[in-house]
């Protein structure tokens, strides 16, 4: 149930916003946060904005509560393949009904075509057996040996309802899912976090502090930020998901910002891959990649290489130049190791590290401050 709602206005960038505050029932928690996500992207991101985006933010206000909630439910569940007999939520009752407005919209659909393995991961291996168009239908077979009968046959997408026509079921797929990535990374800043994270800020499990972000603060000053995270981030993906490194590493080196942000996700997605090419003991290549990192270790792996590779001389001399303007008291340590070790292996005279200067003591004694701490009595000027 509704409780009630209350609207404002936002000039922003001389566009006018309008939002709607509302409070809702405690069961529509996450749409009441849902909500409050896009009013923010709106007010903060609206030059930002694609048309496609601007009309889901534009429209979304306008459907039905419960088709609201249910996209939410629908963009918070992982996939995008939903059978209706698994949505079932209380709060939002007849789920067929629900979607009516969202079908008309394009948001969702039941005409998605399926695959082979994406049917088989939405039925129960005792639903493969009845309905998949199977040549050995024994119980004793594992799912996993029936998806590859399935496979074997190489038949074409179909809809849920091809696939199974004599099943009491339908399905619905979310089509709008990369869309509210996008709107997510605006909010969030990464795709780390998800729509989840307001559920445990609310209970207590996250606590940030508060911020006002405003234009300037953003993490996104211009929308070619936006589409090179995500570049960035599909990148990294196919890195994990054991793409050919041959067709990641030229896009990746030839990527170029002026985001800091973005420039420091580049050199950490350029240091893991030198990371695999060493362990690969393809050094040569990881050698290049490190060279190309900002990142606060590429410096120091840098060495090794070199020294793996052989090349004690370079090795040393680019540790040399580096421990002129080390990154960081780690780095500096390794830095030294490496010189010394260096240094052993050349032939060179070992050069000793100069003695720290001996400490000096002051003894220093106040009268006890008549108020205030201690250390604010030793912090001030001297009186007279």
């Amino acid at each position: 149930m509704i409780l009630g709602t209350a609207t404002r206005t936002i000039l922003y960038k001389n566009t006018v916003i309008t939002t709607m505050s509302v409070s809702l029932a405690p069961e529509f928690y996450y749409l009441s946060n849902f909500r409050t996500a896009l009013a923010w992207v709106a007010e903060r991101y609206a030059d930002l904005l694609a048309d496609e985006e601007r009309a889901f933010l534009d429209t979304f206000n306008t459907l039905p509560w419960p088709s609201q909630a249910l996209l939410v439910r629908m963009i918070m569940r992982k996939g995008c393949h939903f059978r209706l007999s698994k949505l079932v939520y209380p709060e939002i009752g007849d789920c067929l009904a629900a979607a009516d407005p969202l079908l008309e919209q394009g948001w969702i659909t039941k005409q998605a075509l399926l695959t082979a393995d994406e049917i088989a991961e939405l039925l129960r291996k005792d639903e493969v057996l009845t309905h998949m168009p199977l040549t050995d239908r024994r119980a004793a077979q594992k799912k996993a040996e029936l998806l590859e009968q399935l496979r074997a046959m190489e038949l074409p997408a179909q809809t849920f309802t091809d696939w199974c026509p004599m099943l009491d079921d339908q399905l619905l797929s979310l089509m709008v899912g990369e869309l509210c990535d996008r709107l997510r990374l605006m909010f969030f800043g990464n795709l780390a976090q998800d729509w989840s994270e307001f559920v445990l800020t609310d209970l207590g499990i996250y606590r940030y502090e508060s911020v006002d972000i405003g234009p300037e603060s953003r993490g996104f000053q211009c929308r070619q930020d936006l589409e090179d995270y995500l570049h960035l981030r599909q990148l990294r993906v196919s890195v994990e998901q054991g793409a050919d490194l041959a067709d990641i590493v030229p896009p990746l080196l030839a990527f170029s910002s002026s985001n800091p942000y973005l420039c420091s996700r580049q050199s950490h997605l350029l240091f893991q891959i030198a990371q695999q090419l060493e362990k690969s003991v393809e050094l040569e290549q990881a050698l290049l990649l490190y060279q190309q990192s900002a990142h606060g270790e590429a410096r120091w792996r840098q060495i090794r290489v070199l020294e793996q590779l052989g090349r004690d001389a370079e090795a040393y001399d680019q540790a040399l130049a580096f421990s002129q303007t080390p990154g960081s008291d780690e780095e500096s340590q390794r830095l030294e190791r490496a010189l010394t070790r260096l240094q052993r292996k050349l032939g060179l005279q070992m050069v000793k590290k100069p003695k720290a200067a001996s400490e000096t003591r002051i003894d220093l004694v106040l009268p006890a401050p008549t108020h205030g701490s201690v250390e604010i009595a030793v912090s001030a000027p001297a009186a007279g």
